[in-house]
């Protein structure tokens, strides 16, 4: 469960080293764990799940500017708390510490990649692809003011040519239908956040960077010197030694996981986010999942693996994309915005991420490297 950071026994520690800074409570009242090993520090932080005064602020921040299309909301289980944070520091000849690379997963900026697909540029890029329950249309339809024929109103003002005395409410639709349809399914493509020395030296900035999985892939084909400028580069392959992650030899060192939030789509469902990190005498590795399940339509993962091996000068991301459709398909079926592979998961699965991980065809996957 999040929040039950696990560490090795003192064996273990005294073997490998690495040293436990563990802090129950903060003045914010934040439980925190770290870890420091191998020139690196591993911190996890965990709180409550956010109030309504802080719900409402990120909603102002996040939706607001896409309120004048979109009547969209986030979440109302976020856990902006949860924080994992990777820092790997250099001591310099001054005593002091510098960070030449962090990566973070945190709530808000997953829910930013979510929110961001709303805006102009990314649908003039890639437009919405709206998932709907098999019933949305009969809902659509529901939803109309009764008695109302739309078209019909309006052709009769116009006949009787008093349309600038007609009441305008009496040809107004549903608040909600009025907006543009957007992603009610809250799926972030957020692989993380980062900051880097390189990419500080390359760029003048210092500002942490989110990386997403439209942006790895758009750069690639729009415009290469981004990922460059972020020190972000493209690989033919894995740089994960499985292999590695697998043996039974060596001991965990540190574990933990977070959830940055999570909803049942009003009983459509589920959606959750999560991130869980390990860290091994030769490695360490996290991985973060958006784990979308729409019932008897879609099941949707996006998972973002980062792995380094201790004393090598590269991080490695794979960036995978699992989907397929579920449950009874039709052929005029169109609750899903493109053609998607059917898969018949038994439905004792269909609650389990991890096991519909290894079901659920890729869709697409990409590998990249920063320099640490």
């Amino acid at each position: 469960m999040p929040g039950n950071a696990v560490f090795a026994n003192a064996a273990d520690l005294n073997r490998y080293g690495g040293s436990i800074g563990k802090t129950s409570k903060d003045l914010s009242d934040l439980e925190i764990d770290t870890f420091n090993f191998n020139g690196w520090i591993f911190s996890s932080f965990h709180g409550k799940m956010i109030d309504s005064a802080v719900l409402e602020s990120i909603q102002s921040e996040l939706c607001d500017p896409f309120s004048d299309e979109y009547n969209m909301h986030i979440p109302p289980m976020i856990f902006g708390h949860d924080i994992m944070l990777l820092e790997k520091s250099s001591a310099a000849a001054t005593s002091t510490t510098s960070t030449d690379f962090s990566l973070s997963y945190n709530s808000k900026d997953a829910l930013s990649s979510w929110s961001e697909q709303h805006s102009n540029a990314r649908t003039k890029q890639q437009p919405l692809q709206i998932i709907q329950v098999p019933y949305a249309k009969d809902w659509v339809e529901r939803s109309r003011p009764s008695n109302l024929n739309p078209t019909k109103e309006v052709i009769e003002r116009k006949d009787n040519d008093t349309i600038d005395d007609v009441d305008e409410q009496s040809v107004t639709i549903d608040e909600s239908l009025a907006h543009r349809a957007w992603d009610w399914t809250f799926s972030s493509d957020y692989c993380g956040t980062v900051t880097s020395a390189s990419a500080s030296a390359s760029t003048g900035s210092s500002e942490p960077y989110i990386i997403s999985m439209h942006n790895l892939e758009t750069s690639t084909v729009f415009d290469e010197t981004f990922l460059a400028d972020k020190n972000i580069f493209e690989s033919t392959s894995s740089g994960i030694d499985f292999n590695m992650l697998r043996s039974r030899d060596l001991p965990i060192l540190f574990y933990d996981e977070i959830l940055l939030y999570q909803d049942d789509l009003e009983d459509c469902g589920e959606v959750m986010f999560d991130a869980k990190l390990r860290v091994m005498p030769s490695c360490w590795f996290l991985m973060a999942r958006m784990f979308l399940r729409i019932d008897g339509v879609i099941v949707r993962i996006r998972e973002s693996r980062y792995y380094h091996a201790f004393g090598e000068a590269q991080v490695h991301l794979e960036v995978t994309w699992k989907e397929c459709a579920i449950g009874t398909r039709t052929a005029d079926a169109t609750d899903l915005p493109y053609p998607l592979q059917h898969c018949d998961i038994n439905p004792s699965h269909l609650r389990d991420p991890n096991k519909l991980s290894q079901l659920v065809p890729v869709a697409s996957q990409r590998f990249y490297h920063m320099n640490v």
